[in-house]
This record gives structure tokens, sequence and C-alpha cells, in this order.
């Protein structure tokens, strides 16, 4: 294991439960009554709620956050994203790390899913289409050697629905139905490669897929 990794295991297994694996995913609650660290393998975030213009404890944990990657001769790479919903809100004063002022961003991805200042989804979106529509290339490919359907149903669930559905319980319900017309794209298209008829919903693929999962689980 490298020396990174190790220093790393050893700060994750001193702060998170007994029963959670530090080598996946550690999840640290209520640092301070304003302030949450997440940590996933050597990227760390940190959540604090500003309430009057207080961020003190905010930038309290920064600042050990800074001092422990100092005390073990390690890289910080910091971005900011300020959510704020205020109409005319103040601009907020710089963080600054080592001397340099963190630089602030409109979005940022945390655990594959891209995050807006706004909350909203369409970026996220835009980048699940895009990925969704460069697989749909294997499935042209596949499709080539004339395979049973139920193989090309199998594979559109593994290869593409696994990115269409990614972390979709966070932000399919919120989000638009301009942002949803992508995705439904791809579903159309991968019917028409398929070979299934195109239907209102539920279409054919989705009783495809219903029937395919049912007999793995048979």
């Amino acid at each position: 294991m490298k020396t990174y990794e190790l220093l790393v295991l050893a700060h994750l297994k001193a702060i998170t439960y007994p029963l959670l694996d530090p080598l996946q995913f550690a999840y640290r609650p209520n640092r301070t009554p304003s302030v949450e660290l997440l940590k996933f393998a050597d990227d760390t975030t940190l959540i604090g709620l500003i309430s009057e213009g207080d961020e003190s404890a905010y930038r309290q944990v920064v600042e050990q956050l800074v001092a422990w990657r100092s005390n073990n001769n390690l890289e910080l790479k910091a971005l900011e994203m300020i959510v704020d919903f205020r109409r005319n809100p103040p601009p907020p004063p710089p963080l600054v790390i080592t001397g340099s002022a963190v630089t602030t961003v409109e979005s940022f991805k945390f655990l594959g899913s891209t995050i807006s200042r706004e909350l909203e989804w369409k970026a996220n979106i835009n980048t699940i289409v895009k990925k969704a529509q460069q697989r749909m290339y294997f499935l042209r490919q596949l499709k080539k050697f004339n395979p049973p359907q139920a193989t090309m149903v199998q594979f559109y669930i593994t290869i593409i629905e696994s990115i269409l559905t990614s972390a979709f319980t966070v932000w399919l319900g919120s989000s638009t139905a301009r942002d949803r017309t992508g995705l439904q794209r791809i579903t159309r298209m991968a019917e028409r490669i398929i070979g299934l008829q195109p239907a209102h919903h539920p279409g054919p693929l989705q009783y495809k897929v219903q029937e395919t999962r049912s007999q793995n689980h048979s």
C-alpha cells in the first residue's frame, strides 16, 4: 500500500465508527453543530451551514484539515461552492488556504454526480446522457452480430441503463421535464436498435427489462 494510502487509512480509522469500513467510505456526522465532514477514498468534503454570517465553525474545521495535511506532507487541492438563495447576498469573504484564495466554482462533482450551486440537475443529467450516448455505439456494434433480443436487452441493462439510473433516487424527483427528455431519447433509440416497437409508458423496453430481471432473480 502506498504511503499516502497508509496515512489516509490511519486518519480514517481514528475518526470512524468500528462498524464502518475505512477502506471504502467514512462519514463523521456533526463534527460541529453546523459543519459535517464526509470522506470517500482520498476526497474530503466539508459542508458548512452559515447562520447570521458566522463562518467561524466552518473555517475552524478547514484550518484543522489544512494542518493535518501539512503535518503529513500532503498536497491539498481545494474548491469551494456557495449555495445562497438570498436575492442580493453580499459577496462572501474569500477562503484563504496557505496564503491563496480558494477558487469558487458554480458546480462540482460529488461521488459521481454533478451538483450545482442552484441545486439543479441539468449539468448532471447532461453528463449522464453524454456517457449513455457514447455507449450506444457498442449496442449498435452488437446488433451487427444479430444476437437474440434478450441478449440485446441484457446488454442495454448492464451497459447503458446502469448509467441512466446512476444515483437517480437523488436527482430524478427534482429534474425537469426538459431534463428528462434526453434520458427518454436514449431509451427510445435503444428500443429501435434492439427492434422493439416504440410505445407509450410503460414501453416494450420497460416490460422486457422487467421480464429479464425477473428471469435473472428466479
